[in-house]
């Protein structure tokens, strides 16, 4: 009886933390939006960049309330490809907050300047009796650069969709935050009973898109796959492997997967690695889809472009 007095209050809490989220209701006569949807088609619908820019030419960046899903099987770079994005973003100028369920920020902030120097993760971690000297200057290096960058990380654990939106309006009040990012989706949830996980992660993510549409901020969503990827031939993900976790497909605006060939056939005879990944989009609701070639540096846990050309984009 007091679990269930408990579990009513949670769910008042969250109820008034949904209710608390800052949305202002918006509605115009499409003559007032006119001169702004006019001007963007003219200068060119250029978001936030990410840095990728073979990436941003097919999204023309990110834009205010984008809920972008990033999802892949464990180990293949999910939130390695989110750093390096962030790395991207916060060097540009551009606020982040990244949001960490899975790992410290101490972890984080040892794997961003490893990436930075590019100094083997391993070796870092040996210290400086395994390190050389010019090694150890190159860490030194990027820590210093990387000391003023617009990057905050918050170290959560089982956080709930209300706890993140207090976080993100109170770090919004108090600096500059263009993107939030958060690793990973199903190690959030909601306080109380629910049905089944997969209603859960319906309710978190929904409730995630609103937070993003009323923040007017694009939010970069990392996701865990199910394993019935690794039953089948070509391991390729495709939106039907987001179908057991909610509405993931139906609420994001784009979903990208990360997939890594050298991942599956590392162990093969005569299979020599090639450190490419490919970022796969699947679901683009402004624009195309397709796939991005990118280079995967295991030993400082980065990727990069593989393919030149559209630097300039911004």
């Amino acid at each position: 009886e007091r679990g269930d007095v408990a579990d009513k209050i949670d769910k008042t809490k969250e109820l008034l933390g949904n209710l608390d989220t800052g949305r202002k209701e918006d509605i115009r006569q499409v003559k007032a939006i006119m001169p702004d949807a006019v001007d963007q088609m003219d200068r060119g619908d250029k978001g936030l960049p990410t840095g990728f820019g073979r990436l941003d030419f097919r999204l023309c960046g990110l834009h205010p309330g984008d809920y972008v899903l990033i999802a892949a099987r464990p180990s293949i770079g999910k939130t390695s490809l989110a750093m390096s994005m962030a790395a991207k973003m916060v060097s540009a100028g551009n606020g982040v907050l990244f949001v960490s369920l899975e790992m410290t920020a101490l972890q984080l902030v040892k794997r961003l300047i490893c990436s930075q120097a590019r100094v083997n993760m391993h070796s870092a971690r040996q210290g400086k009796m395994v390190m050389s000297d010019e090694e150890l200057n190159d860490l030194m290096f990027a820590g210093n650069k990387m000391q003023d960058w617009p990057l905050y990380i918050s170290q959560s654990s089982m956080l709930t969709p209300a706890e993140l939106a207090r976080q993100v309006r109170t770090q919004r009040r108090i600096r500059k935050i263009d993107c939030v990012i958060v690793d990973y989706i199903q190690l959030m949830h909601v306080p109380g009973k629910n049905e089944n996980r997969q209603q859960e992660i319906t309710t978190i993510s929904r409730q995630l898109k609103s937070l993003a549409i009323a923040e007017e901020i694009p939010f970069v969503v990392l996701s865990q796959l199910s394993r019935n990827v690794e039953y089948r031939q070509d391991k390729r993900p495709q939106l039907s492997d987001l179908r057991e976790s909610g509405s993931l497909e139906q609420d994001a605006d784009v979903v990208m997967f990360l997939y890594r060939e050298d991942y599956y056939k590392k162990d093969e005879k005569d299979y020599e690695l090639t450190n490419i990944a490919e970022l796969i989009i699947r679901k683009n609701r402004q624009g195309d889809t397709g796939m991005i070639e990118l280079m995967f540096h295991p030993e400082y846990v980065s990727f990069e472009e593989l393919q030149k050309g559209y630097e300039n984009w911004v």
